[in-house]
């Protein structure tokens, strides 16, 4: 437990480290690769949306290795299926909106990414 522990710690320290960086420092990054106008807006857009996601990425990937490292490959493996399964159908309806639910465009996409991996942090958790 001590060590799954530490494994999880660090996993939510990377997490919000990676958070800060990319939501201060993303659209400069983005401006230098040679994104402009519409494209750097999209980016942007995308980036903050799917890393205010990234510390519940670091657990699940935390929580996955704690599982296989404890000889348990399988049900990560299966959760992730499924996660993606689910992924691939909420995206569209986040991305272009579905009845009384709006359409978030690109920010959906990353939307659909964070609600992924926070399920899935909570499921292997």
């Amino acid at each position: 437990a001590g060590i799954a522990g530490t494994g999880y710690t660090l996993a939510a320290g990377l997490g919000v480290l990676f958070s800060l960086a990319m939501l201060l420092g993303g659209r400069s990054l983005y401006f230098a690769l040679g994104a402009r106008d519409g494209a750097l807006d999209a980016a942007t857009l995308y980036s903050d949306t799917l890393f205010l996601g990234a510390t519940p990425f670091w657990i699940f990937g935390a929580a996955s290795s704690v599982l296989r490292g404890s000889g348990n490959a399988a049900f990560p493996a299966l959760v992730s299926a499924i996660g993606g399964l689910l992924t691939l159908t909420v995206s569209p309806v986040l991305i272009f909106g579905w009845g009384p639910l709006p359409a978030f465009g690109i920010a959906g996409a990353g939307g659909a990414i964070v609600a992924y991996n926070l399920s899935m942090a909570l499921v292997l958790g």
